[in-house]
């Protein structure tokens, strides 16, 4: 049995050789995607939205949460709902007057709370099966975006 491999690896070089040198050169290719992927972890930017509503002293309210997962500060310019009006997503709601620089550094979590009549007011003129989402930008214009569910089940949520 090994004398037969040993046989045909002898007779077949050239092929043998091409079968490894095709295999070296896939292992170079992963250790090289594999080493620029590690060398860019430091520089990853990613924030997660989620949200809720609150029930309080004052009332209902919407609460948007951005949690930075990254591993550097994210600057936000905007952060709020947004519906999708004819395949263009569209800011309501936002939070023009923020009491903090928009900074979010890496492992923290900002909420930011809605008033509800606010909100049902902004979404008045929505129908209520347009899609609705959790929607922040970023000083270098990155868009975050999550789903949220559509206009009619937030506002029934907060008449609730």
């Amino acid at each position: 049995m090994i004398n037969g491999i040993i046989h045909w690896c002898n007779a077949n070089s050239g092929f043998l050789l091409a079968v490894l040198s095709f295999i070296g050169l896939v292992l170079s290719a992963t250790a090289i995607i594999v080493s620029i992927r590690t060398a860019k972890l430091p520089y990853m930017k990613k924030l997660l939205l989620s949200g809720s509503i609150r029930i309080d002293s004052a009332g209902k309210e919407a609460e948007i949460s951005a949690a930075n997962v990254g591993n550097r500060a994210i600057k936000l310019t905007y952060i709020g709902y947004a519906v999708k009006r004819s395949n263009e997503l569209c800011k309501i709601n936002s939070l023009d007057g923020l009491d903090f620089d928009g900074s979010v550094m890496p492992a923290d979590l900002i909420s930011f709370r809605f008033h509800a009549d606010e909100i049902i007011k902004d979404l008045s003129g929505d129908g209520e099966s347009v899609p609705l989402f959790l929607y922040a930008t970023d000083t270098e214009g990155t868009e975050y975006v999550k789903r949220y569910g559509t206009v009619g089940e937030l506002s029934r949520k907060l008449k609730e």
